[in-house]
């Protein structure tokens, strides 16, 4: 155990308290067992660190961080840690990339069931699959990739109060107007787009292209957190890889299932799986027409690329409406948003049909009485129904 404890120390004595994503303020620890996901890159560590050291619910002399990666090192089992730590008055128990402990499924089950006051806040690469049976004991939270909001603060020290969707709909001029008082937002925004989105290496501290760093992160999950967490082969995670590539490349898509298919020499099925695989990792979304009635169709409408700092992995020069559409969906399904796309191409939510575009383009062609607004790039203060497309950027 005194193991455990020194690691936990040394890596408290390095966590940053400067910046804190903006999940560290919305978890719910109410659960048995809190987890917290997304792709590589987000910064699920360091916030599981500063949740062990900072965070008020967590007293630290009742709190241990362990690594996933580093258990299986050890002859105990994760279960026998953790009745070692509660028997010694610890009640919060941090695991970092559970998705890589080989025995989760059972560890995890037997601590719920045999140590009552023990609560667990754990990261993972994506959902995982064993804790259905376990739903009513569980909450999720998924970490996004860093927002224009949090990327201002994070690496231009400027700091922007989070909006709410409809503030930005009904107050965008006045926002737009206050803050490009203070500074001009486009050029930040171009360099958060040329991959400021994710966190730099821990041994590169100051900046560094994420596109650069975010292919590398990208390979080795593909290559060795995706058969952890799927137990995906790997003659499928190269195929997986050549399919991640064409999204990226096409950008935001109307997907034809059978050509990806017989592109891959794979099933339809398998392409189906591979697309949801993908959107569970956060490294896709699939976005479906608004159609009315409740069945929603087994093809998605539309295929995008999780981030928009994605697009340019491999040397990629993407158009600038595929990063403009990329970064619209992102900020609103990262904010909790469910987009769906309007029968004119355009992103449609919550009565309103949102185009991207520079910052002349034309109001989208709507006959359904849905609202309809330009999401403009090159655009600082907005003006009527244009809104600057950065401002979408501030949603969480």
């Amino acid at each position: 155990m005194d193991f455990f404890i020194e690691r936990d120390q040394q890596l408290r004595q390095k966590v940053p308290n400067k910046f804190f994503r903006h999940l560290y303020y919305s978890i719910d620890f109410t659960k048995r067992l809190t987890i917290i996901y997304g792709a590589p890159g987000t910064g699920k560590s360091t916030l599981l660190l500063q949740l062990a050291d900072y965070h008020d619910d967590l007293p630290p002399e009742e709190s241990l961080y362990l690594s996933g990666e580093t258990l299986w090192f050890h002859t105990k089992s994760l279960y026998e840690i953790a009745e070692l730590f509660y028997l010694n008055g610890g009640r919060h128990l941090l695991i970092d990339d559970l998705h890589s402990y080989p025995d989760r499924a059972q560890s995890i089950t037997q601590i719920i069931s045999d140590l009552p006051d023990l609560r667990l806040i754990s990261t993972s690469a994506a959902p995982l699959t064993f804790l259905n049976p376990l739903a009513g004991q569980v909450s999720s939270h998924h970490l996004p990739p860093l927002s224009f909001r949090e990327y201002l603060q994070f690496r231009e020290s400027i700091r922007i109060d989070q909006k709410k969707l409809g503030e930005i709909v009904s107050f965008h001029k006045e926002f737009s107007e206050g803050i490009s008082g203070l500074f001009q937002p486009i050029p930040p925004f171009r360099r958060y787009l040329a991959g400021g989105t994710l966190f730099s290496p821990k041994n590169k501290p100051g900046y560094y292209p994420g596109t650069l760093f975010g292919e590398q992160r990208m390979n080795t999950f593909l290559e060795s957190v995706l058969p952890a967490l799927e137990g995906v082969d790997y003659r499928s995670v190269t195929k997986i890889k050549r399919l991640l590539a064409l999204i990226i490349h096409q950008g935001p898509f109307k997907p034809n299932i059978s050509d990806m298919a017989r592109y891959l020499s794979v099933s339809r099925d398998s392409i189906y799986s591979w697309l949801s695989l993908l959107e569970h990792t956060g490294i896709i979304h699939r976005i479906w027409l608004n159609r009315t009635g409740t069945t929603r169709h087994r093809k998605p409408d539309l295929i995008a690329p999780g981030d928009p700092s994605f697009l340019q992995f491999a040397g990629n020069q993407p158009r600038p409406d595929a990063v403009r559409k990329t970064f619209l969906i992102s900020q609103l399904q990262n904010a909790g948003f469910n987009c769906s796309i309007h029968k004119s191409g355009a992103v449609y939510l919550n009565g309103m049909t949102i185009t991207t575009g520079d910052r002349d383009e034309p109001l989208p062609d709507v006959s359904d009485g849905s609202h309809p607004i330009v999401a403009a790039d090159n655009l600082e203060v907005g003006s009527e129904n244009r809104i600057p497309l950065w401002m979408f950027g501030l949603l969480y």
